[in-house]
This record gives structure tokens, C-alpha cells and sequence, in this order.
């Protein structure tokens, strides 16, 4: 294999989902196809080694030191091709196999109190190929005991049973007692255990194996194990396939470790740009310079000239430096900028989204105009009183100039489901009628889904006293698993909420997706476990809902905010579409690559 392709295109190739296993299976396929290192003429072919195997296992009964098992048939039906000087053989052909002990909670206290003796391993001490075994997990099984069977060192282990069944696999380095969930192979001379190990690896073996499988939790009786075929290359071959194997797992290793810092890295510094600009959004508003209305958001104090925060290489990933010596504005035009640099996982798109919400609460996403309307609360009259005593010591922050705390109760009616004896049960939904909305209407992007709505007849809409709503109305989640999801009602005219919604009717000061972006942000979320009641099911009132605090702008404030928010939602779309597509791409490359890298094997190998 020609490592330095691999390396040259690592940076691509790591991208495609799931890469270094992905290359490690394609190893192990190739190991037991013939197909990973050059077969040597010269060498004995495996039908003899097999012959002086069997004929081995006649002598060991004969002596009594093993019990003569039935023999097994032929591999009538091969499951791949392999090289002539290979053969396909039972696996009960290649070693002694057999399961553990069954051990009970008392005989594992009993265990527990010996300090010598044999490790005893569970199918929880097993790893997934190449781990090492946990001998140390506290049970050991006299030396003396005779009701024990003992795995020598060098022995293969594989989980016959449950989840794991077929995937926890290991190579023992010294004797020991296993448990019964297990199957110990044992190799005779002339097979390599390593080989063996490569081989319960290899995607065709997990295969054949997992095609065996019966039972509720599902697992493999010895019988059926005993049977799969499995490819026996001569013993000369096993030992260059098992150090081919071993070399090209070191580079996958090496890979996986050089993929992980880089994830790292990145990690870091969408972390500390994130935590940036976060810290901006908590920083204190003193006033609106003449250059606001250029930046992003308003211009704030230069903390310090000590860098001009231009671009660093750290490790191959770039990092910005230190934003000291730019206005708050130039921190975050510089963020935004740099957006396709930073964000390279679905996770991070995650977090930039909650960061575009969090500044836009604050003041901090577009410009502030000296020339709007101070924010003020609707009249009284409109809209349920609230007292707001104590407002610099209750809020969460410092708001800019023209902006106002309010609670929400102050800019909006919020109206509960109807939960009264007209309440509509499945029974009674109908094909088409006034849409009935549940949480589970609700899609991520804050409108309803079509497809999945409920409807209920005209007459059963007119019976119910509470939960009706208007177009432009919020809908809001007050508990469960999604509390706090929201809508805004745009595709309906009308409908009517369960009563595990509550509509939020906002006043003509409000923009409802300002609103509606404010309820998604950071802020709002905090608010829920304010007045959650800590139990299993969380759990909201409208009244707890109406305390909530909401930033609020002037109206052509709100407006530039959704205007700007959408935008650049927009752009986290574009960033997980090309997410995607980079994935897909790489996967292709990586599918290339690997052919690349390993033709002159193949080539060799036809």
C-alpha cells in the first residue's frame, strides 16, 4: 500500500463519513481476499497445511487429549474468490473452540475475594478487535479450580450473544476463564492467531456470521459458528498478511489521531469565537458613535491596539488572533466572514445558529439608528399590567439606548388549549376541516407540517371556548420533551392549539419573528428552567410564560434584526448543504484513493 497517497489526500479524505473505519474494513476485505500482499509461488499451499492439521487432530484423540468432534463438510459454496493456493475450510477446522462458565452475582463475590488466579473475562472486558482485554477487573479464578475451562494465551475471543455478538473480539496474551457469552478459538499450528483475529474482523465474515443468528436477543449456537467458512491462505502467507495488517492499522491509527487533532482545533476555535462573541453580547452599551451606522452593530470601546487580528496557521488549521484592537462590529464581520473555515460538523452549525440568536437579543447584530422611536410598552389597556420594580437589579443585561425590558405579558395575551370537555380525541379528527395543532406539528424552522396535521370538523372548532388561533399568532410548547418549541402561524387562517400549546398574541409593537426568534435563542431557553418544576415531565404555565423578560427594540429595529437573522440563518443552510455535498464528494475521493493506493497490490494479486 502506498501510504503517502493516503497522507496527500487525508485532509479531504477524513471528511467522508465514518473514513478511518471505513478504510480499516476495506484492509481487512483485502487481507482475507488475497488481495493485501503478493502470494510467493514457493510457498506450501494451504490444502497441505490442512491435511497435516487433520491429520494432527486424528493423533490427539487417539492420545485422548481432545474429544473427537463430528466431522465438518466441505465449503460448497464459497463466498468470495481467493488465490489458488488458498482453500476455504469450517472454522471449527482452524482451532479448539468452545465457550466459558456461566458465573452467577454470588460465585463473581466469591471471585472477587481471590488475588491470584486465573483473570476472569465478561463479555464487557472484551474490545472491538485490537482493544486490550480488561484482566483487571477484579475477579480471578483459583488455579486450583477444576469446574473452570481455561483459554490459553494467544487464544481468539468473540462475543456469541446479545448486541455485541460478532463485534467484541479479542486476542488473549495469557491464560484465563471467560464467560459463557464467549467463544474461545484456540488455533492449531500452522494457523496464525492474528490471522484468525483478521478474519473474525472482516466485513464477509461479520456477515456470514450476523446471517446465523437466531433468538430473541439473538446470538449463535456452536454448531452454526463451527460452520463458517472462512479463507485459509499457507502459513508463510498468514505471517505477511498479519504484519501488512498490523502496519496498515499503526497508519490508521496515525490517521485517526492526526484527524482527531485537527477536529480538535477546530473545535477550539469556533469554541473561543463563539465564547467572543457571546462575551460581546454581555458587554455594557455605552451609546451609538457615528460609525454604527456603518459596522455591524453599534462601535463599542477598543479594548487594546495590541493586534490587528489578522489570520495565524497553528498546526495546519488557522486560528484568528486575539480580536484585542477591533470594535465589537469588526469582531463580528470578521466572524462572519469566515464562516466555511470554521464550521466544518453539523454540530457547529448548531451552535453558530444559537449564536446569531443570542447576539440579535442583545443589540449586538446589525446597527442601531439614532433615529428610531424609543421602544416603549403598548398601553395599559392593551395588554395585562406587570410591575417592574427593581429593573436594574431583575434583568439579565444592560440593553442598548433606544431598547426596552419588558416582561412578555406586557406586549402580548397569551390563550390556553381548550381543556374543557369538548376536547377533540383522535376519533374524531377528519380528513379535511380546521386544522387541530399538536407539538408534534411543529418543524425546526418554526412552521407547521402539512402533511402530518390533524383536522376537526367545523362543529367541533365552534364548541371549544379557548385555544382558536389567528394568523400571525405564536404557538409555544409548555412541556415535554420539547418544551419551548415554537411556531408562527402563517400557513392557516385559523385552527385551535392541544393543551400542551399556549398561543402567544402579541401587540402591534411587536415583529412576530423577532418575537418568534427570540423565544428559539439562548435567552428564552434559560427562562424555561426558571419555572420548570423540576419534575420528569417538564411542565409550563401561561403565567409562567408571561414572566419571561423579551429585549425589546423599536419596531424598525425588529425589522433589521429578522431581516439579518434570516439572512444568515439562510447562510447556516448553505453551510450544511455544502457540508453535505464535501461529504459525499470525499466519500467518492476516499473510494478512488484506496483504489489507487492499493492497484499495484491488485494488480499483482490478478
Amino acid at each position: 500500500m502506498n501510504a503517502e497517497i493516503l497522507l496527500n489526500h487525508f485532509d479531504r479524505l477524513s471528511e467522508a463519513p465514518d473514513a478511518i473505519p471505513r478504510l480499516r474494513r476495506f484492509i481487512l476485505d483485502l487481507a482475507v481476499r488475497g488481495k493485501l500482499v503478493e502470494q510467493d509461488p514457493n510457498d506450501e499451499p494451504a490444502a497441505e497445511l490442512i491435511k497435516r492439521i487433520r491429520a494432527e487432530k486424528v493423533r490427539l484423540v487417539k492420545e485422548g487429549l481432545i474429544k473427537n468432534e463430528k466431522s465438518l463438510e466441505s465449503v460448497n459454496v464459497e463466498p468470495h474468490s481467493i488465490p489458488d493456493n488458498w482453500i476455504w475450510i469450517r472454522l471449527g477446522e482452524s482451532g479448539r473452540i468452545f465457550n466459558g462458565n456461566s458465573v452467577n452475582d454470588g460465585e463473581k463475590t466469591e471471585l472477587a475475594k481471590y488475588r491470584e488466579g486465573f483473570p476472569f473475562i465478561a463479555t464487557k472486558d472484551v474490545g472491538y478487535g485490537r482493544d486490550h482485554l480488561n484482566y483487571e477487573n477484579g475477579l480471578k479464578v483459583p488455579f486450583t479450580a477444576t469446574s473452570f475451562k481455561v483459554a490459553h494465551a494467544n487464544a481468539i475471543l468473540i462475543c456469541a450473544e446479545g448486541g455485541s455478538a460478532g463485534k467484541k473480539i479479542g486476542l488473549t496474551d495469557r491464560d484465563i476463564c471467560f464467560g459463557n457469552k464467549l467463544y474461545a478459538n484456540e488455533v492449531w499450528n500452522g494457523i496464525h492467531p492474528s490471522y484468525i483475529l483478521a478474519i473474525y474482523e472482516s466485513p464477509t465474515f461479520f456477515s456470514e456470521f450476523t446471517a446465523r443468528m437466531t433468538g430473541i436477543i439473538g446470538g449463535i449456537a456452536r454448531s452454526e459458528f463451527l460452520m463458517l467458512p472462512i479463507p485459509l491462505p499457507p502459513d508463510a502467507e498468514q505471517h505477511r498478511i498479519v504484519a501488512k495488517v498490523d502496519e496498515l492499522m499503526a497508519l490508521c491509527d496515525q490517521l485517526e489521531a492526526a484527524k482527531a487533532e485537527r477536529e480538535q482545533s477546530r473545535d477550539r476555535l469556533l469554541a473561543s469565537s463563539l465564547q467572543r462573541l457571546n462575551d460581546l453580547g454581555l458587554s455594557r452599551h455605552d451609546g451609538v458613535s457615528a460609525q454604527s451606522k456603518q459596522s455591524v452593530i453599534p462601535a463599542g470601546k477598543r479594548v487594546s491596539s495590541a493586534t490587528d487580528g489578522k489570520l495565524q496557521t497553528v498546526h495546519g488549521d488557522w486560528i484568528p488572533a486575539v480580536h484585542a484592537g477591533m470594535t465589537d462590529g469588526e469582531s463580528i464581520a470578521f466572524f462572519l466572514n469566515h464562516l466555511p473555515r470554521i464550521t466544518t460538523r453539523p454540530t457547529h452549525i448548531k451552535q453558530l445558529r444559537q449564536t446569531i440568536l443570542n447576539l440579535a437579543v442583545r443589540g449586538k447584530l446589525v446597527a442601531q439608528d439614532t433615529n428610531d422611536e424609543q421602544a416603549k410598552s403598548p398601553a395599559a389597556s392593551r395588554v395585562e399590567k406587570f410591575a417592574l420594580s427593581k429593573i436594574d437589579e431583575d434583568v439579565p443585561f444592560e440593553l442598548p439606548i433606544a431598547w426596552q425590558w419588558m416582561r412578555l405579558g406586557q406586549i402580548s395575551e397569551l390563550i390556553n388549549g381548550d381543556r374543557g370537555k369538548n376536547y377533540p380525541n383522535k376519533v374524531e379528527y377528519v380528513q379535511k376541516g380546521v386544522p387541530w395543532i399538536n407539538t408534534g406539528h411543529i418543524e425546526p424552522d418554526g412552521t407547521l407540517s402539512i402533511d402530518s396535521m390533524h383536522y376537526i370538523t367545523r362543529k367541533k372548532f365552534d364548541s371549544l371556548r379557548s385555544g382558536k388561533i389567528r394568523f400571525g399568532d405564536l404557538i409555544y410548547c409548555l412541556r415535554g420533551a420539547t418544551i419551548g418549541k415554537t411556531a408562527i402561524i402563517t400557513q392557516f387562517e385559523e385552527g385551535a392549539v392541544a393543551s400542551s400549546l399556549v398561543i402567544i398574541r402579541l401587540s402591534t409593537t411587536v415583529n412576530p419573528r423577532f418575537a418568534y426568534r427570540f423565544l428559539t435563542s439562548p435567552l428564552a431557553r434559560e427562562q424555561i428552567f426558571q419555572f420548570d418544576n423540576g419534575s420528569a415531565q417538564p411542565n409550563l404555565s401561561a403565567s409562567n410564560v408571561k414572566k419571561y423578560w423579551i429585549p425589546a427594540p423599536p419596531l424598525p429595529e425588529q425589522h433589521r434584526i429578522v431581516a439579518k437573522v434570516d439572512e444568515l440563518m439562510a447562510l447556516c443552510d448553505q453551510l450544511e448543504t455544502q457540508l453535505t455535498t464535501t461529504a459525499a464528494d470525499s466519500r467518492r475521493l476516499l473510494e478512488a484513493v484506496l483504489h489507487e493506493t492499493l492497484s499495484p497490490v491488485l494488480e499483482k494479486a490478478a
